[in-house]
Protein backbone atom coordinates (compact mmCIF):
# COMPACT_ATOMS: atom_id res chain seq x y z
CA UNK A 1 0.00 0.00 0.00
CA UNK A 2 1.48 3.36 -0.92
CA UNK A 3 0.50 5.82 2.20
CA UNK A 4 0.93 9.46 2.15
CA UNK A 5 0.97 11.41 5.41
CA UNK A 6 0.29 15.28 5.73
CA UNK A 7 1.68 16.50 8.51
CA UNK A 8 3.79 20.10 9.19
CA UNK A 9 5.61 18.61 12.12
CA UNK A 10 8.82 16.83 12.17
CA UNK A 11 10.94 15.63 15.13
CA UNK A 12 13.79 17.61 14.16
CA UNK A 13 11.58 20.96 13.15
CA UNK A 14 13.24 23.39 15.99
CA UNK A 15 9.41 25.55 16.03
CA UNK A 16 7.87 22.62 17.22
CA UNK A 17 9.16 19.01 17.30
CA UNK A 18 5.73 18.06 19.01
CA UNK A 19 4.17 14.79 20.07
CA UNK A 20 2.20 14.69 16.48
CA UNK A 21 5.80 13.96 14.77
CA UNK A 22 6.77 11.66 17.00
CA UNK A 23 3.42 9.75 17.16
CA UNK A 24 4.24 9.57 13.13
CA UNK A 25 7.09 8.34 12.74
CA UNK A 26 6.86 5.91 15.62
CA UNK A 27 3.70 4.68 13.61
CA UNK A 28 4.38 4.50 10.17
CA UNK A 29 8.23 3.26 10.67
CA UNK A 30 6.29 0.20 12.01
CA UNK A 31 4.23 0.16 8.70
CA UNK A 32 7.14 0.59 6.29
CA UNK A 33 9.02 -2.09 8.06
CA UNK A 34 5.95 -4.29 6.82
CA UNK A 35 6.59 -3.58 3.14
CA UNK A 36 4.34 -0.54 3.19
CA UNK A 37 5.67 2.94 0.80
CA UNK A 38 5.20 5.45 3.25
CA UNK A 39 6.03 9.22 2.43
CA UNK A 40 5.69 11.84 4.47
CA UNK A 41 4.57 15.72 3.29
CA UNK A 42 6.19 17.78 6.11
CA UNK A 43 7.11 21.46 6.45
CA UNK A 44 10.37 23.17 5.95
CA UNK A 45 13.07 24.83 8.13
CA UNK A 46 16.14 25.83 8.01
CA UNK A 47 18.86 23.09 7.61
CA UNK A 48 15.89 20.32 6.47
CA UNK A 49 17.08 18.43 3.37
CA UNK A 50 14.71 18.41 0.62
CA UNK A 51 14.09 14.78 0.67
CA UNK A 52 15.95 11.93 3.19
CA UNK A 53 14.56 8.32 4.62
CA UNK A 54 14.34 7.70 8.11
CA UNK A 55 13.42 4.67 9.38
CA UNK A 56 12.11 3.26 6.34
CA UNK A 57 10.07 6.45 5.77
CA UNK A 58 10.44 9.10 3.05
CA UNK A 59 10.02 12.25 4.19
CA UNK A 60 9.51 15.30 1.64
CA UNK A 61 9.67 19.09 3.30
CA UNK A 62 8.19 21.58 0.94
CA UNK A 63 7.61 25.66 2.19
CA UNK A 64 10.05 28.39 3.11
CA UNK A 65 12.50 28.04 6.01
CA UNK A 66 12.86 31.64 6.22
CA UNK A 67 10.66 31.99 9.12
CA UNK A 68 8.03 30.16 10.95
CA UNK A 69 5.21 31.94 9.94
CA UNK A 70 5.97 32.01 6.13
CA UNK A 71 7.35 28.34 6.60
CA UNK A 72 3.29 27.19 7.48
CA UNK A 73 1.94 29.39 5.25
CA UNK A 74 3.77 28.36 2.29
CA UNK A 75 3.46 24.47 3.47
CA UNK A 76 -0.11 24.93 3.11
CA UNK A 77 -0.48 26.37 -0.30
CA UNK A 78 2.29 23.90 -1.86
CA UNK A 79 0.63 20.82 -0.71
CA UNK A 80 -2.39 20.60 -2.71
CA UNK A 81 -0.09 20.52 -6.06
CA UNK A 82 1.51 17.17 -4.56
CA UNK A 83 -1.68 15.89 -3.25
CA UNK A 84 -3.41 16.24 -6.73
CA UNK A 85 -0.60 14.45 -8.39
CA UNK A 86 -1.62 11.17 -6.99
CA UNK A 87 -0.07 7.96 -6.83
CA UNK A 88 -1.15 6.94 -3.06
CA UNK A 89 -3.57 4.58 -1.95
CA UNK A 90 -4.91 6.43 0.73
CA UNK A 91 -3.70 10.48 2.01
CA UNK A 92 -3.92 11.10 5.83
CA UNK A 93 -3.99 14.85 6.98
CA UNK A 94 -2.91 15.67 10.44
CA UNK A 95 -5.46 18.33 10.72
CA UNK A 96 -4.25 21.99 12.21
CA UNK A 97 -6.26 24.90 11.57
CA UNK A 98 -3.14 26.90 11.51
CA UNK A 99 -1.99 25.36 8.23
CA UNK A 100 -5.26 24.18 6.76
CA UNK A 101 -4.74 22.01 3.60
CA UNK A 102 -8.21 19.84 3.19
CA UNK A 103 -7.22 16.88 1.31
CA UNK A 104 -10.86 15.79 0.21
CA UNK A 105 -10.95 19.02 -1.52
CA UNK A 106 -7.61 17.69 -3.55
CA UNK A 107 -8.13 14.24 -3.73
CA UNK A 108 -11.33 12.09 -4.99
CA UNK A 109 -9.99 9.34 -6.60
CA UNK A 110 -8.60 7.26 -3.02
CA UNK A 111 -10.10 7.52 0.48
CA UNK A 112 -8.77 10.31 3.09
CA UNK A 113 -8.54 10.22 6.51
CA UNK A 114 -8.29 13.29 9.30
CA UNK A 115 -5.66 12.30 12.00
CA UNK A 116 -7.05 14.78 14.67
CA UNK A 117 -3.99 15.25 17.33
CA UNK A 118 -5.93 18.17 18.95
CA UNK A 119 -8.73 20.65 18.53
CA UNK A 120 -7.25 23.80 18.96
CA UNK A 121 -9.18 26.39 17.03
CA UNK A 122 -11.90 27.36 19.79
CA UNK A 123 -8.76 29.07 21.58
CA UNK A 124 -6.69 30.55 18.30
CA UNK A 125 -8.72 33.99 19.00
CA UNK A 126 -7.36 33.57 23.22
CA UNK A 127 -4.31 32.98 22.12
CA UNK A 128 -3.07 34.87 19.52
CA UNK A 129 -5.67 37.69 19.56
CA UNK A 130 -7.35 39.04 16.23
CA UNK A 131 -4.66 36.96 14.44
CA UNK A 132 -6.17 33.92 15.80
CA UNK A 133 -10.13 34.47 14.71
CA UNK A 134 -8.98 32.86 11.40
CA UNK A 135 -8.20 29.39 12.56
CA UNK A 136 -11.02 29.50 14.90
CA UNK A 137 -13.46 29.86 12.53
CA UNK A 138 -11.57 27.02 10.09
CA UNK A 139 -11.08 24.57 12.16
CA UNK A 140 -15.00 23.43 11.81
CA UNK A 141 -15.64 23.48 8.44
CA UNK A 142 -11.45 21.78 7.48
CA UNK A 143 -13.17 19.13 9.59
CA UNK A 144 -16.79 18.70 7.97
CA UNK A 145 -14.86 17.83 4.55
CA UNK A 146 -13.45 14.18 6.12
CA UNK A 147 -15.64 10.97 7.11
CA UNK A 148 -12.89 9.14 8.44
CA UNK A 149 -11.07 10.31 11.77
CA UNK A 150 -8.07 8.72 13.48
CA UNK A 151 -8.63 10.17 17.21
CA UNK A 152 -5.61 10.07 19.91
CA UNK A 153 -8.04 9.78 22.89
CA UNK A 154 -11.54 9.02 23.54
CA UNK A 155 -12.22 12.73 24.44
CA UNK A 156 -11.14 14.16 21.34
CA UNK A 157 -13.35 11.07 19.52
CA UNK A 158 -16.29 12.17 21.51
CA UNK A 159 -15.91 15.51 19.82
CA UNK A 160 -15.81 14.44 16.56
CA UNK A 161 -18.94 12.44 17.00
CA UNK A 162 -20.69 14.95 19.10
CA UNK A 163 -19.83 17.60 15.53
CA UNK A 164 -20.49 15.56 12.71
CA UNK A 165 -22.79 12.50 13.94
CA UNK A 166 -23.20 9.03 12.85
CA UNK A 167 -21.54 9.71 9.41
CA UNK A 168 -18.20 10.21 10.80
CA UNK A 169 -16.27 7.24 10.91
CA UNK A 170 -13.55 7.41 13.89
CA UNK A 171 -10.98 5.37 15.12
CA UNK A 172 -9.62 5.92 18.53
CA UNK A 173 -5.47 4.88 18.48
CA UNK A 174 -3.71 6.79 21.02
CA UNK A 175 -0.26 7.60 21.77
CA UNK A 176 2.25 5.16 23.44
CA UNK A 177 5.94 5.73 25.36
CA UNK A 178 8.79 5.27 23.74
CA UNK A 179 11.75 2.15 24.83
CA UNK A 180 13.58 5.19 26.73
CA UNK A 181 10.76 5.60 29.17
CA UNK A 182 9.85 2.19 29.24
CA UNK A 183 13.29 0.84 30.60
CA UNK A 184 13.30 0.16 34.41
CA UNK A 185 15.28 2.41 36.44
CA UNK A 186 17.98 1.02 38.85
CA UNK A 187 17.42 0.94 42.49
CA UNK A 188 20.22 4.63 42.67
CA UNK A 189 17.59 6.09 40.51
CA UNK A 190 14.85 5.07 42.17
CA UNK A 191 16.16 6.25 45.67
CA UNK A 192 17.55 9.16 43.87
CA UNK A 193 17.17 12.99 44.77
CA UNK A 194 14.10 13.89 43.90
CA UNK A 195 13.99 18.03 44.13
CA UNK A 196 12.14 19.36 41.09
CA UNK A 197 9.04 19.81 39.19
CA UNK A 198 9.50 18.82 36.01
CA UNK A 199 7.14 20.54 32.86
CA UNK A 200 8.37 18.70 29.49
CA UNK A 201 6.95 19.57 26.57
CA UNK A 202 6.93 22.39 23.63
CA UNK A 203 7.43 25.64 24.57
CA UNK A 204 3.86 27.05 24.01
CA UNK A 205 2.76 29.63 26.99
CA UNK A 206 -0.70 29.58 26.48
CA UNK A 207 -1.83 26.13 25.40
CA UNK A 208 0.61 24.22 28.33
CA UNK A 209 0.00 26.94 30.80
CA UNK A 210 3.48 27.73 31.37
CA UNK A 211 2.63 31.04 33.08
CA UNK A 212 -0.09 29.39 34.97
CA UNK A 213 2.80 26.94 36.02
CA UNK A 214 5.25 29.83 36.62
CA UNK A 215 2.41 31.36 39.19
CA UNK A 216 1.69 27.84 40.79
CA UNK A 217 5.66 27.71 41.29
CA UNK A 218 5.37 31.09 43.83
CA UNK A 219 3.67 29.84 45.95
CA UNK A 220 4.98 26.29 46.16
CA UNK A 221 8.39 27.93 45.82
CA UNK A 222 7.84 30.21 49.54
CA UNK A 223 6.51 26.73 50.91
CA UNK A 224 9.27 24.30 50.22
CA UNK A 225 12.84 26.32 49.85
CA UNK A 226 14.48 23.03 48.19
CA UNK A 227 12.07 22.54 45.31
CA UNK A 228 13.33 23.33 41.88
CA UNK A 229 11.36 24.27 39.03
CA UNK A 230 12.90 22.88 35.32
CA UNK A 231 10.83 23.90 31.70
CA UNK A 232 12.84 21.94 29.52
CA UNK A 233 11.51 21.81 25.74
CA UNK A 234 12.35 23.96 22.73
CA UNK A 235 9.53 26.36 20.83
CA UNK A 236 9.87 29.23 18.28
CA UNK A 237 12.21 31.86 19.18
CA UNK A 238 8.96 34.27 20.23
CA UNK A 239 7.98 31.60 22.83
CA UNK A 240 11.53 31.34 24.53
CA UNK A 241 11.74 34.57 24.18
CA UNK A 242 8.39 35.38 26.34
CA UNK A 243 9.14 32.31 28.27
CA UNK A 244 12.48 33.63 29.60
CA UNK A 245 11.22 37.33 30.44
CA UNK A 246 8.41 35.74 32.59
CA UNK A 247 11.14 33.43 34.65
CA UNK A 248 13.35 36.67 34.90
CA UNK A 249 10.48 38.53 36.97
CA UNK A 250 10.11 35.60 38.71
CA UNK A 251 11.16 36.27 43.00
CA UNK A 252 12.65 32.48 42.37
CA UNK A 253 14.29 32.83 39.36
CA UNK A 254 17.26 31.32 40.77
CA UNK A 255 15.38 27.97 41.43
CA UNK A 256 14.21 27.51 37.95
CA UNK A 257 15.97 26.17 35.04
CA UNK A 258 15.39 25.91 31.18
CA UNK A 259 17.91 23.44 29.54
CA UNK A 260 15.87 23.60 26.18
CA UNK A 261 15.08 21.00 23.77
CA UNK A 262 15.96 17.57 24.95
CA UNK A 263 16.67 14.26 22.93
CA UNK A 264 14.08 11.49 24.26
CA UNK A 265 16.93 9.59 26.16
CA UNK A 266 17.55 13.21 28.37
CA UNK A 267 13.50 13.31 28.89
CA UNK A 268 13.24 10.30 29.95
CA UNK A 269 16.30 10.93 32.24
CA UNK A 270 14.69 14.27 33.67
CA UNK A 271 11.68 12.30 34.14
CA UNK A 272 13.22 9.57 36.06
CA UNK A 273 14.71 12.39 38.43
CA UNK A 274 11.71 14.69 38.87
CA UNK A 275 9.39 14.56 41.57
CA UNK A 276 6.12 14.90 39.08
CA UNK A 277 5.20 16.03 36.09
CA UNK A 278 3.62 19.47 35.87
CA UNK A 279 0.40 19.87 33.43
CA UNK A 280 -1.59 22.95 33.86
CA UNK A 281 -2.37 22.81 30.19
CA UNK A 282 -5.28 24.94 28.88
CA UNK A 283 -6.32 22.36 26.14
CA UNK A 284 -5.15 19.10 25.17
CA UNK A 285 -5.49 15.68 22.90
CA UNK A 286 -3.63 13.38 24.18
CA UNK A 287 -0.14 14.56 25.34
CA UNK A 288 2.52 12.06 25.15
CA UNK A 289 4.37 13.12 27.66
CA UNK A 290 1.35 12.38 30.31
CA UNK A 291 1.82 8.77 29.00
CA UNK A 292 5.34 8.79 29.34
CA UNK A 293 5.50 10.04 32.67
CA UNK A 294 3.43 6.57 33.68
CA UNK A 295 5.65 4.19 31.58
CA UNK A 296 8.70 5.78 33.95
CA UNK A 297 6.53 6.10 36.97
CA UNK A 298 5.89 10.09 37.53
CA UNK A 299 3.24 11.59 38.87
CA UNK A 300 1.16 13.65 37.25
CA UNK A 301 -0.31 17.33 38.27
CA UNK A 302 -2.47 19.48 36.02
CA UNK A 303 -5.71 20.64 35.20
CA UNK A 304 -8.54 17.97 34.52
CA UNK A 305 -9.09 18.03 31.07
CA UNK A 306 -10.00 16.45 28.07
CA UNK A 307 -6.73 14.60 26.63
CA UNK A 308 -5.07 14.74 30.85
CA UNK A 309 -7.46 13.06 31.50
CA UNK A 310 -7.12 10.31 29.42
CA UNK A 311 -3.73 10.00 28.91
CA UNK A 312 -3.36 10.36 32.71
CA UNK A 313 -6.13 9.10 34.36
CA UNK A 314 -6.80 10.20 38.05
CA UNK A 315 -5.23 8.39 41.52
CA UNK A 316 -6.02 5.45 42.02
CA UNK A 317 -6.99 4.78 38.60
CA UNK A 318 -3.42 6.09 36.78
CA UNK A 319 -0.71 8.62 37.88
CA UNK A 320 -3.00 12.00 37.57
CA UNK A 321 -3.62 13.79 40.52
CA UNK A 322 -6.12 16.60 38.61
CA UNK A 323 -8.19 19.59 39.74
CA UNK A 324 -10.58 21.90 38.01
CA UNK A 325 -9.55 23.65 35.11
CA UNK A 326 -8.37 27.37 36.12
CA UNK A 327 -8.07 26.79 40.04
CA UNK A 328 -4.61 27.69 40.77
CA UNK A 329 -5.04 27.30 44.57
CA UNK A 330 -6.09 23.68 43.90
CA UNK A 331 -3.29 23.05 41.54
CA UNK A 332 -1.23 24.65 44.13
CA UNK A 333 -2.35 22.36 47.27
CA UNK A 334 -1.39 19.38 44.76
CA UNK A 335 1.96 20.14 43.48
CA UNK A 336 2.40 20.78 47.28
CA UNK A 337 1.07 17.19 48.51
CA UNK A 338 2.33 15.34 45.72
CA UNK A 339 6.26 16.84 46.41
CA UNK A 340 6.07 16.06 50.08
CA UNK A 341 4.38 12.84 49.94
CA UNK A 342 6.90 10.08 48.92
CA UNK A 343 4.35 7.04 50.19
CA UNK A 344 1.90 8.50 47.42
CA UNK A 345 4.21 9.54 44.86
CA UNK A 346 5.24 5.33 45.15
CA UNK A 347 1.62 4.40 44.74
CA UNK A 348 1.03 6.35 42.02
CA UNK A 349 4.24 5.24 40.04
CA UNK A 350 2.92 1.39 40.66
CA UNK A 351 -0.24 2.97 38.80
CA UNK A 352 1.42 4.65 35.82
CA UNK A 353 3.50 1.85 34.76
CA UNK A 354 0.04 -0.17 34.83
CA UNK A 355 -1.72 2.48 32.88
CA UNK A 356 0.99 2.57 30.42
CA UNK A 357 1.88 -0.66 29.85
CA UNK A 358 -1.80 -0.56 28.50
CA UNK A 359 -0.48 0.72 25.12
CA UNK A 360 2.43 -0.31 23.07
CA UNK A 361 3.85 1.13 19.42
CA UNK A 362 3.25 -2.36 17.63
CA UNK A 363 -0.09 -2.90 18.55
CA UNK A 364 -1.00 1.12 17.51
CA UNK A 365 0.41 0.86 14.57
CA UNK A 366 -1.47 -2.66 13.61
CA UNK A 367 -4.83 -1.03 14.73
CA UNK A 368 -3.93 2.04 12.38
CA UNK A 369 -2.85 0.06 9.33
CA UNK A 370 -5.83 -2.02 9.50
CA UNK A 371 -7.96 0.90 9.52
CA UNK A 372 -6.45 1.86 6.55
CA UNK A 373 -6.61 -1.15 4.73
CA UNK A 374 -9.83 -1.83 5.45
CA UNK A 375 -10.92 1.98 3.90
CA UNK A 376 -8.40 1.35 1.18
CA UNK A 377 -10.27 -2.20 -0.01
CA UNK A 378 -13.99 -0.84 0.91
CA UNK A 379 -12.77 1.99 -1.95
CA UNK A 380 -11.50 -0.54 -4.36
CA UNK A 381 -14.91 -2.77 -3.91
CA UNK A 382 -17.26 0.46 -4.28
CA UNK A 383 -15.33 1.38 -8.12
CA UNK A 384 -15.28 -2.46 -8.73
CA UNK A 385 -18.91 -2.34 -8.03
CA UNK A 386 -19.73 1.23 -10.09
CA UNK A 387 -17.69 -0.36 -13.15
CA UNK A 388 -19.73 -3.47 -13.22
CA UNK A 389 -22.89 -1.35 -13.25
Amino acid sequence: MRILHIIYDDIDNPWLGGGGATRTLEIYSRIARQGHDVTVLCGNYRGAPQQHVRQGITYRHIGSKRSYVLSRITFALLSPFLIKRGGYDIVIEDVSPFSPIGVPLWNRRVPSVASVQNLSGRHALRKYGPPGLIPGLVEGPLLSLFRNFVAVSPGIARELRSMHGKRANVRVIPNSAALAFVRGESETELAGDKSYILFLGRIDIYQKGLDILLDAFSTVAAQLPDVRLVIAGGGTEQQVTKLTSLVAKSVYKDRIELPGQVDQEEAARLMRSALMLAMPSRYEAWPLTAIEAGAVGLPVVGFDILGVRDAAPPFPVGHGRLVAQGDLSALVEQITKVATEPKMRQEMAVKGRSWAARFSWDTLADEQLAFYEELVQSERSKRNTERQT
